[in-house]
């Protein structure tokens, strides 16, 4: 590795270092970057044809554009050895695409006797890479969606969760938060998407239903940085995990094993939720109840968590479970044919939901099914 220059770089407040090394130490630092750090984005998937021509470049001596690597660790002697030493937390940037399809061609050259020597000379080209060292993670996140604008960014979700990692890795509510590098459908009461939590609680500080966008996301991410250092914020992240987690425990317990008719079905399609979970243990859902409590709370109508846990083990079904069900899904399908933006409609009528149910002031506090009527005309008025 030979450093050609280094510049701070005054907006991340890290040093950045301009190196060239070869194709074979860059894939060694690589290929631990893509096995063993969290925060590394998965491969997107893209045209074929494109990658095949660049593994034929590559095999003739393409000169790449520069690949922007992470080492969010201080320096550790010089750069090459705090680089070998710290190479599982290595994170690019910049270059994911390009990085995998180097790969792809060192392994397909490896299996061929005959290209022994392609392989050679591949392995011993030079390669251009700027090195942030000692960049936090949201100085990661930032340059990862600056440099990728244009092209296949972070999801939203991944960028969030990035925020927020620290508060999945501190959970104390015994609850398990899915990330999306797991991979996985949520299956049991217990699970959350951790994406959809941190919606939520987003939701609650701002009191605003609305989730993030990129722009919010990269236009907010200093203030989103100071506010995951606060320890009472964690605080604040467990109690509003775990009375959601409340909510959804006492409807389920009200609903039962009910659901909806093979009639209600064949009448009106692919229901809303069939069940309690699949009502309310959505994104839109979250994102109502967390920006509610938030509001609730601003007004005085509600003094804590624990205030709003006790108003639920209070809450009650007047009507039948079936009855309960088929009316919340009369609504949901009412607002998904009138509305434009119909996420945004979900959880906006979601918020008014449970600003109802849980304001000891309005005529249908705790009233589960009454609650629905009431939260639907006002977001009709304010929509329609």
């Amino acid at each position: 590795m030979e450093i050609k220059s280094k510049i701070f770089d005054g907006r991340v407040e890290c040093d950045n270092y301009l190196v060239e090394m070869s194709n074979s130490e860059y894939l060694e630092f690589a290929i631990a970057a893509l096995e063993n750090n969290e925060y590394q984005r998965r491969r997107v998937s893209g045209s074929k044809s494109v990658y095949a021509l660049l593994k034929e470049d590559l095999k003739t001596g393409c000169v790449l554009p520069a690949l922007v690597l992470a080492l969010p660790v201080e320096m550790d002697g010089d750069l090459a050895n705090t680089m070998s030493k710290h190479k599982g937390k290595i994170l690019i940037l910049d270059g994911l695409q390009r990085t995998n399809t180097m790969i792809d061609l060192k392994n397909e050259l490896e299996r061929s006797e005959e290209d022994q020597g392609v392989l050679q000379e591949f392995l011993s080209r030079r390669i251009r890479c700027e090195i942030y060292v000692n960049l936090n993670r949201v100085g990661v996140l930032y340059r990862m969606l600056t440099l990728n604008t244009g092209q296949t960014p972070m999801s939203i979700r991944q960028q969030l969760e990035m925020l927020y990692l620290d508060y999945a890795k501190t959970n104390k509510t015994g609850l398990i938060l899915v990330s999306e590098k797991a991979d996985r459908p949520i299956e049991n009461i217990d699970e959350y998407n951790f994406r959809e939590v941190i919606e939520a609680f987003n939701s609650y500080l701002e009191r605003d239903e609305l989730p993030f966008d990129r722009v919010d996301i990269l236009e907010n991410i200093k203030s989103l940085n100071n506010l995951s250092k606060e320890t009472k914020t964690q605080d604040v992240f467990d109690e509003l995990l775990l009375t959601t987690h409340g909510f959804i425990l006492k409807v389920s317990h009200l609903i039962g094993d009910e659901g909806l008719s093979e009639d209600y079905v064949s009448r009106n399609g692919v229901p809303w939720g069939n069940s309690a979970t699949e009502v309310f243990k959505r994104g839109q859902c979250l994102t109502g109840f967390g920006a509610a409590l938030g509001r609730l709370k601003d007004v005085g109508a509600i003094n804590s968590f624990a205030d709003v846990r006790e108003m639920i083990n209070g809450m009650k079904i007047e009507s039948s479970p079936s009855e309960f069900l088929e009316l919340f899904n009369d609504k949901m399908l009412d607002l998904k044919n009138r509305s434009k933006k119909i996420g945004n409609s979900q959880r906006l009528f979601f918020a008014y939901y449970f600003r109802e149910l849980l304001n000891r002031e309005a005529d249908n506090f705790q009233s589960l099914d009454m609650a629905i009527e009431v939260a639907y005309r006002k977001f009709e008025s304010q929509t329609f």
